[in-house]
Formats: structure tokens, sequence, C-alpha cells
């Protein structure tokens, strides 16, 4: 351990108080998370077209695909890489993971596709708590991505397969948000698995004042939304705006 990572944490300053990112998402979504304009940009398109930004049809692929019986039948058969390729293929379909990360998972040797099957089975299935889990698989992606891995790259998968309970980090919108409610926490530059517990007491913490706002999101997938819509870079302006 280094004496930076001994030192106190830095206290965040806030951006903007969170109940200008509730007037700020009102403006934009009148009712909410049940607003015709946010399903249709962020859950799925009623004329059925599927877009990288629409959350329920990957999370139904992810979790199919990925399923409890599914993964244990391809491990049981050696089909370690089919089951990298489809966990490549899945995280592809969506925004929520930039490609130049996937592209490291569609070009692992034999013997990393068999690593990192194994540690995607025991992530989502395995027994215990989640955050050894959790600690395992970054060690096996550290691995594989040279040093940490990104935050994206790290949490979509479980946030896609456990959209109640996990949530997937997009860095700098969530470091922002987390300014306005625990801003004395550690949050690291890439994934790791303290900084992770609190990037999701904060999510679950905007879950919280959202349902106390009466515009209860659906999942931690609206609450990354939700975040990423009022504090990403284009936002601030808006936001700040008197």
């Amino acid at each position: 351990v280094t004496n930076k990572d001994k030192a106190a944490p830095k206290t965040l300053e806030p951006v903007a108080a969170f109940k200008a990112q509730v007037k700020l998402f009102k403006k934009l979504y009148p009712k909410g998370f049940e607003d015709k304009k946010w399903i249709a940009e962020h859950r799925g398109s009623p004329d059925g077209r599927t877009l990288k930004r629409h959350r329920d049809p990957v999370i139904q692929s992810v979790q199919e695909a990925l399923a409890e019986d599914r993964c244990a039948a391809m491990l049981a058969e050696g089909a370690h890489h089919d089951l990298t390729e489809a966990v490549a293929e899945l995280l592809a379909s969506t925004n929520l993971v930039p490609l130049k990360y996937v592209k490291v998972l569609q070009e692992l040797d034999e013997e990393e596709s068999h690593a990192f099957a194994e540690s995607v089975a025991t992530l989502l299935h395995g027994e215990g708590d989640y955050d050894p889990r959790f600690r395992d698989h970054l060690e096996v992606m550290n691995k594989l991505y040279g040093g940490q891995p990104s935050w994206r790259i790290a949490t979509a998968l479980p946030a896609l397969f456990f959209p109640q309970q996990q949530v997937c980090v997009r860095r700098s919108a969530f470091k922002r948000q987390a300014a306005s409610i625990a801003p004395r926490a550690r949050y690291s530059r890439t994934a790791r698995a303290g900084a992770y517990r609190n990037y999701r007491r904060v999510a679950f913490a905007v879950r919280k004042r959202l349902q106390a706002a009466k515009i209860p999101p659906r999942d931690l997938l609206d609450v990354h939304d939700f975040i990423w819509a009022t504090l990403r870079n284009a936002a601030l302006e808006q936001l700040t705006r008197k």
C-alpha cells in the first residue's frame, strides 16, 4: 500500500444540488422514468427497433444467455471460449461499454478465455457474498487488461444481469454524483472492490432520493442513465443556469 493510498480521501465539491438534477430531469422528461420520451430513448422503442442505448432488450438477452444452467453447461462441456464470445457479443450490443474494451475479450487465447469464463460464471452465480467474487473477478480482468480494468468493462455485465442490485459505474458522472451524496468516500480512477461499494451506495442513495421525489426508477440502469443525463458535461451548463 502506498502513502498515496493511505492518505485521507479528498473531499469532493458538488457541481450542483440534487434538487437541481431533479428539476433538470423533470424539464427533460416531465413524467419521469415513465415519460414516453425516456422510455423510447433509454428502455426500448415502441416500434420494436433495438438501439444500443436501450436497456430492456439487453437485460433480457444477458439474463437468458448467461443463466446459471447455461453457464454451467458450457463450462462442463469445456466451451469456455463460447461463453467468453457470448459475453463479448452481449457487451458489444450496448453503449455501456466502449468497443475497445470488448475487443480485448474477443482476442483472448484459450487459456485466457478459460480464466475469464470461469470468473464470469462465479461472479454471476457463485455462492457467498458478492464483494469477494467481484474482487476475484477484478484480479482476472487485471491480468487480461494489463492493469486495473476500466469501471465500465468491470461493472456493466453484473449491472445487466442484476439490474436491481448492481450498478454500471460511469466514473466521470458518478464521481460528480458522489460529491453531493458521500463526498468523503474513496473513488478510485479504475475499478476496485472498495470503491465499487462506495459507488454502489451512491446509486442506492440516488434511487432512494428519486423515490422520495415521486419519480421512482425501475432499476439501477435508470439510476445510471439519470446520473448521466443530469451530470454529463453537456448537462452542466443547464444544471447550473440560474
